[in-house]
């Protein structure tokens, strides 16, 4: 990803783009490997209205290989009442694309060739509209609360359907059903330790009551310390905790195949879980940064998905350079 602001009058212009570069090879899952290029490109106006008011005016494009260009405009307002608070109201219309399992999935639910899950690459993205309004405000000089809610409505929204045709007696396979909405807020907390040393907390809850019911956990919490260790050493710990998800609330059809190859009291839900992640950043130049990122450094093992591979810690290499 790349980005550049430019000043522009009064205000502002940050101008970006970014490329992403998938590549799943999941046997069980998918069948075989499958790769596929994502392309953006984004840019937001930001502009002083009067002394208190700001406005920004976003506008993304992205391209899918399968599901085609996308533009998703957002505009904000926000208003600072005094000297260390401000509220914030923003209306957008973005587009969430097609998963890869959805797009090249070839899974057996039900052996032998009873029943399965196959692949649609005709998939339209998911449209999301949401409103949202936040606050926030220091009460006092190291410490900072900020709440934010949200509303939003999802067209074309993914769900499992049969498809009329295909290798198993039974085909099931995601399609663009209905309209569905969400509700929810987040509540997070930062706290100044020391001259550089920040805490933070933050907790958020999302329901959803809607057919067809979405993948979704509703709890999650987060908390953690970021600082630096020295003029070119810098960490973070977190820890976070993820509520468990109900994948299906219907036992039919995909319900009670994933009971068959998922057995126990809750077959299909994926559990809470709990995990603790670190960073370590090194400024090799005033510009360029080498990091080593920690993910589930205790290795408590989940899945993406009820019959998905299982995903224990991860360690990852970055690269972060200024100009």
């Amino acid at each position: 990803e790349i980005q550049r602001e430019l000043e522009l009058g009064a205000g502002s212009l940050l101008l970006g783009g970014n490329l992403r570069r998938l590549v799943g090879d999941s046997p069980v899952v998918l069948g075989s490997r499958e790769e596929e290029t994502l392309y953006g490109a984004f840019m937001q106006h930001e502009y002083p209205l009067s002394d208190h008011l700001t406005s920004y005016l976003g506008l993304r494009l992205d391209k899918h290989p399968l599901a085609g260009t996308q533009l998703s405009p957002r505009g904000s307002l926000v208003y600072r009442f005094s000297e260390t608070g401000r509220v914030r109201a923003s209306i957008s219309r973005s587009f969430r694309n097609p998963p890869s399992l959805a797009n090249y999935v070839n899974l057996t639910l039900v052996p032998p060739a009873i029943a399965g899950l196959v692949a649609n690459d005709d998939l339209d993205p998911e449209a999301v509209t949401s409103w949202e309004f936040g606050v926030r405000f220091s009460p006092r000089p190291r410490f900072s609360v900020t709440a934010d809610f949200f509303y939003q409505r999802v067209d074309d929204a993914l769900q499992i359907g049969i498809a009329p045709a295909g290798p198993f007696l039974v085909n099931a396979r995601f399609v663009n059903g209905g309209r569905t909405t969400f509700w929810g807020s987040e509540l997070a907390l930062d706290l100044r330790l020391g001259n550089r040393t920040h805490g933070f907390a933050s907790y958020s809850f999302l329901e959803n009551h809607d057919d067809p019911a979405r993948v979704s956990p509703r709890h999650k919490a987060s908390l953690g310390v970021r600082g630096p260790i020295s003029s070119r050493l810098r960490y973070s710990l977190s820890a976070s905790y993820v509520g468990h998800t109900q994948v299906e609330s219907d036992p039919a059809p995909l319900g009670g195949s994933l009971a068959l190859l998922n057995p126990g009291p809750h077959p299909n839900r994926i559990h809470s879980r709990f995990v603790v992640d670190g960073f370590l950043g090194y400024q090799v130049t005033e510009r360029f940064e080498l990091g080593l990122k920690a993910r589930n450094m205790f290795h408590q093992v989940r899945r993406q998905y009820p019959l998905g591979d299982e995903i224990g810690s991860e360690l990852l290499m970055t690269g972060t350079f200024e100009f």
